[in-house]
Parts: C-alpha cells; sequence; structure tokens
C-alpha cells in the first residue's frame, strides 16, 4: 500500500480499526525512511504530507461526530519499542531522536490546533467515568503530551481532580532534567504527589513506575537513588516491578543508553533477586533475551551482563534457564 493509500485512510476510512492501523503503518514507515536518512547522514525532515495529515486529524477534534477516543489513539506516535520491532539492528537512541523530531515538528505546524484541542477538552466539572468524559480526558491528555509544556503541565497536576490527569502530567513533568529550569515544577509536583498518596501502596507503585520511566540523562542515578527509598521493599514483588520492571522494559530509551549503565542497575537487581524472588528475577531478564538485535556495543555489553548471572555460585534454575536461553538464542 503507498504512502498516498494510508493518507487517505487515516483521514477518511469509515472504519475506525483501519484508520489506526493505516495511521500507525503510515507514521512507522516515516520514521523508519528517516532513521534510514539518519544512518546515511540525509535530511531527516519529517514529509510535509505528513505532517499535513496530522494537522487534518487535529481539525477533525472539533466534529461532533468525531470519536474522541480513537482521535486520541491516532494521534498518539508508536513507541520506541514498536518502531525497534522492524528495524534489522535496533538503536533505542537514534529511535527517540527521530520520535522527537516528528512529534516537534507536528507540535511546530498545529501548535494552535493542539492548544485548542486541549483547551476544548478540559474536564472541569466533576469527575466522570462515562465514556464521553473518558474520551476527553484521553484527547486533551495527548495535546498536553504533545504541547510539552512543563508550566502547562505543572498547572493541569494541581487542578487535576483525577488520577489519570495526575499521572499525564507526571509524565511530562517527569522528563524535565535536574539542570533544567523546570526542574522545581518537576519535583513539586512528585513531592505532591507522594506526599498525598503514601498511604495507598498501589498508588505509590505508581509514583515509582513514572519516575522509573522518565526519559532524561540522570535517570539512571535517580532509580538507583529510588532502590534505596524508605518506601522501596525488595521482597514486594508489585514495588520491584514497579520500579526494575517498568525502568527496564517500559524505558528504552534510558535502559539501553550508551555507556551500559542501564544495564548494570538491572543486573545488579537480577542477582539480589536471584534468592529473594526467582521468579521475578527471571521475568526481569526479559529485555536481555534479544540482545543480539541491537548495536554491537549494546550486544556486547549485555553478554557481558548476562555472563554474569550466568556465573553466579548459587544461580537460581528460573533465572538459569533464561540467561542459558538468551546466551544461545
Amino acid at each position: 500500500m503507498t504512502a498516498d493509500d494510508l493518507r487517505f485512510l487515516m483521514v477518511h476510512d469509515n472504519d475506525g480499526f483501519n484508520r489506526w492501523e493505516a495511521g500507525q503503518t503510515y507514521a512507522l514507515r516515516v520514521m523508519d525512511d528517516l532513521l534510514d536518512a539518519q544512518e546515511s547522514g540525509a535530511d531527516t525532515s519529517p514529509p510535509a504530507v505528513f505532517l499535513d495529515s496530522y494537522g487534518t486529524l487535529l481539525e477533525q477534534a472539533f466534529a461532533p461526530e468525531t470519536d474522541k477516543a480513537l482521535l486520541a489513539r491516532m494521534l498518539s506516535l508508536p513507541d520506541v519499542s514498536v518502531i525497534g520491532q522492524q528495524r534489522r539492528t535496533v538503536d533505542p537512541t537514534a529511535i527517540h531522536r527521530v520520535r522527537e523530531q516528528i512529534k516537534t515538528a507536528i507540535t511546530a505546524q498545529s501548535r494552535d490546533l493542539i492548544a485548542r484541542v486541549y483547551q476544548e477538552n478540559r474536564t472541569n466539572g466533576p469527575f466522570g467515568v462515562d465514556p464521553d468524559s473518558m474520551a476527553r480526558r484521553a484527547l486533551q491528555n495527548v495535546a498536553l503530551e504533545y504541547l510539552d509544556d512543563p508550566a502547562l503541565a505543572k498547572a493541569h497536576y494541581d487542578q487535576a481532580n483525577n488520577m489519570t490527569d495526575r499521572i499525564a502530567a507526571l509524565g511530562i513533568l517527569g522528563d524535565i532534567p535536574d539542570s533544567d529550569e523546570g526542574q522545581s515544577l518537576r519535583d513539586d509536583a512528585f513531592g505532591d504527589f507522594y506526599r498525598r498518596f503514601k498511604a495507598y501502596p498501589l498508588v505509590i507503585d505508581k509514583w515509582f513506575a513514572r519516575q522509573a520511566m522518565a526519559v532524561r540523562p540522570d535517570t539512571v542515578q535517580d532509580v538507583r537513588r529510588l532502590k534505596d527509598h524508605p518506601d522501596f521493599i525488595m521482597t514486594n514483588p508489585n514495588r520491584v516491578r514497579s520500579l526494575f520492571a517498568a525502568f527496564a522494559m517500559n524505558n528504552p530509551v534510558c535502559f539501553h543508553a550508551p555507556g551500559g549503565s542501564g544495564y548494570d542497575f538491572l543486573t545488579e537487581a537480577i542477582v539480589a533477586l536471584n534468592t529473594i524472588n526467582p521468579q521475578i528475577a527471571a521475568r526481569l531478564l526479559t529485555p536481555f533475551k534479544e540482545w543480539r538485535r541491537y548495536t554491537p556495543d549494546r550486544q556486547e555489553k549485555m553478554k557481558t551482563c548476562l555472563e554474569r548471572i550466568r556465573d553466579l555460585p548459587d544461580l537460581s534454575p528460573d533465572v538459569f534457564e533464561i540467561v542459558e536461553k538468551s546466551l544461545n538464542a
């Protein structure tokens, strides 16, 4: 199917799934082309017709007949892991760079439309769980992500009367680096969230996870700090997943950061959990399983981590099985 066909389907098809699938396929194709261009040193500007297609989708947000839940999904770009699945050799850093470039270009071309989508879908009244309210929240939070404005995200957090909006705001604020002027906004929001919900363990799991999923240069240092937090309990499976699994499985950019600090952090966690909870330890090996698909430098570092785990004197059968299969794959 040509790019023109995909563009037409994503904008005009009467079937919602067909529209979404066409849009995702089109976005993945454009990203794949830009990644190839990046590797060869060619121009990596997103095609104008691609940006126009997203502008058309944004305009549809104001039509009464629009399915806002579907539109929110269509406006969400494929994530780094999904994009990586179609690459012969995976470089999460390069993929993230291209994805952010596309997102920035969409916002630059359609900022006024995005801001209007955000404002017109604000849910300022009582919290509702009806389909329309849920769809409006989804659409406003996608618009908030595109706008990527720390001050707006902090205001969004402060005005939120539901968990969906709070978590959406934290997702944007969490990406602010320590050296950025927005750091105080980030710290204020995460501090408030912890104080507000510290009596609710499942909600605090979200607090740990959202920080572990932050994409910024110091994320590995931050998750190491969180491992020493008084509320982090290594014997609590949910808490372990909220930090280690959220980082290694849901934050490919920082987990696969050049230098291997993310690999070292996960390896240390698996070594510690090997005797505490071998089933969880084995599950945490998942990001290492496809080590051969990554760039040579990453392959070497992941293989070294797997060999370190394999050589543990008290290696559990659960962990041994996954390590051996991964090394021999």
